[in-house]
């Protein structure tokens, strides 16, 4: 790896928001020193399904991936919802292990109903979707508490 200070870029916002697309992006502005970890793309390689059983395998999966990638020099983008502030401290706390800077990078403004209808428009096109009602809670806990959205059935 070249001499570039390791970077863990964490990507914050609803399934449909646009973090993958941005970060695929940002690897392509510059394919040599960006590393993409989601959780996502690792149940998609692995055949891990979005379960209690297979998820704290696939977490510790992602958790090793970021602190390989920084370990390397590498700036590592972690694509995933990181809704959760109690996440978005571990990855740092990983970082930070690693004498890595840490950025945040917000997809929160995203209306829900844009992440709703890029979640059909994946889901049309052959990948996989979240469940709207899914979207809809994770809205309803991390974005707008306390609001009165109805969810899907």
């Amino acid at each position: 790896m070249s001499d570039t200070i390791p970077h863990l870029t964490i990507t914050i916002g609803l399934p449909g928001s646009g973090k993958s697309t941005w970060a695929e992006g940002f690897r392509q502005s510059a394919p040599h020193w960006v590393r993409i970890v989601n959780r996502d793309d690792i149940r998609a390689t692995t055949g891990a399904q979005f379960d209690q059983n297979d998820e704290p395998i696939v977490e510790r999966i992602r958790d090793y991936m970021i602190d390989q990638w920084l370990i390397a020099g590498y700036h590592v983008i972690c694509s995933d919802t990181n809704l959760s502030p109690r996440v978005r401290r571990r990855l740092a706390q990983i970082a930070k292990t690693r004498k890595a800077s840490v950025s945040e990078k917000s997809f929160m403004h995203v209306p829900l109903d844009v992440c709703l209808t890029r979640n059909t428009a994946r889901w049309i096109a052959g990948d996989r979707k979240v469940p709207n009602s899914a979207i809809e809670r994770m809205y309803n806990q991390f974005i707008n508490p306390g609001a009165t959205v109805p969810t899907t059935v």
